[in-house]
C-alpha cells in the first residue's frame, strides 16, 4: 500500500492512497525523526490512486489567473464549469524513481497521470517535513484543451499543450505550483491558437483550396504544441 510506505518513510499517514508496485532498496530506521539516516533508491508505481485534496490542474489554473494574458483568453467561470470533470484528486497512475539520501528523496522522472492531463516533475522532497522543491510541467490532452478553449467536441483535435511550472513548493499534502509570466504568456498564446483554429482553417481553405488550412495549421500547431508562442506584454493583473 502506497500510504503505508510513505507513512513509514515520512512519519505522516494519509499522504497518498492506492495499490503500490515497485522496487524499494532503502537502508536505515523508519518513522518520524529518522529521515536523515535513510539511504537508497525507490522505483514506485501506483495505479490508480489519490492524493487527497490535491488537484494539480486546479492549482495551475489558480496561478494562471494572476496573468492578464490568460484571463483575456479564458472566461474563468465558464472554464471552471467545463473543466469540473478534470479537477478531482484521483489519478490514473503515478510513476517515479527516487534517490534517497541526506534526508531528501530526489527524482528526475516523476509522472502523475490524471484524466485529461499529466503532471511531470523533477526535484526533491524533504522527508522530515514533506516539503517540495521541484519544477516541471502540466501537459493537457486534446479533450481537456477543447473544453478549456470552448471548441466543439467534433472539431479536429489539436496537439497537447504544456503549462510550464517554474517551481513547486509547499508540501506533499498542500503543493503550491508557481507559474512565471513567460510560461503564462506562452500557454495563453497556444490556447488562443486552439480557440481560433476552426475559423482560420475555413479562411485558408477558401483562399488556397480545401485541405490547405488543415495542413498549414497542423504545422503551426506542432510549433505551439510544446507550449511555445511568442512572449507578450509583461503584466500581471
Amino acid at each position: 500500500d502506497a500510504g503505508a510506505l510513505l507513512a513509514a518513510l515520512t512519519g505522516e499517514p494519509g499522504l497518498v492512497e492506492g495499490p503500490l508496485r515497485g522496487e524499494v532498496a532503502v537502508g536505515g530506521p523508519l518513522g518520524a525523526g529518522a529521515a536523515e539516516q535513510l539511504a537508497g533508491t525507490a522505483e514506485l508505481a501506483i495505479a490508480p490512486g489519490r492524493l487527497p485534496g490535491v488537484s494539480p490542474l486546479g492549482a495551475a489554473l489558480d496561478e494562471l489567473e494572476q496573468f492578464r494574458a490568460f484571463t483575456q483568453a479564458v472566461d474563468r467561470e465558464r472554464a471552471r464549469k467545463s473543466l469540473a470533470p478534470y479537477l478531482g484528486d484521483r489519478f490514473e497512475s503515478l510513476r517515479g524513481r527516487f534517490e534517497i539520501a541526506g534526508g531528501a528523496a530526489r527524482t528526475d522522472s516523476l509522472e502523475v497521470r490524471y484524466p485529461g492531463y499529466r503532471l511531470e516533475l523533477r526535484g526533491r522532497i524533504l522527508l522530515a517535513d514533506r516539503s517540495l522543491d521541484a519544477k516541471g510541467r502540466v501537459v493537457l490532452e486534446p479533450a481537456l484543451l477543447a473544453a478549456l478553449a470552448r471548441r466543439p467536441e467534433d472539431a479536429p483535435p489539436s496537439g497537447p499543450r504544456e503549462i510550464e511550472v517554474a517551481k513547486v513548493k509547499g508540501t506533499l499534502a498542500e503543493p503550491k505550483l508557481q507559474i512565471d509570466e513567460a510560461g503564462a504568456v506562452a500557454f495563453a498564446a497556444s490556447l488562443a491558437f486552439a480557440q481560433r483554429r476552426d475559423k482560420w482553417e475555413r479562411k485558408i481553405d477558401r483562399a488556397l483550396g480545401k485541405g490547405s488550412g488543415g495542413s498549414l495549421l497542423d504545422a503551426l500547431d506542432g510549433i505551439l504544441g510544446g507550449g511555445g508562442g511568442r512572449g507578450g506584454e509583461k503584466e500581471r493583473r
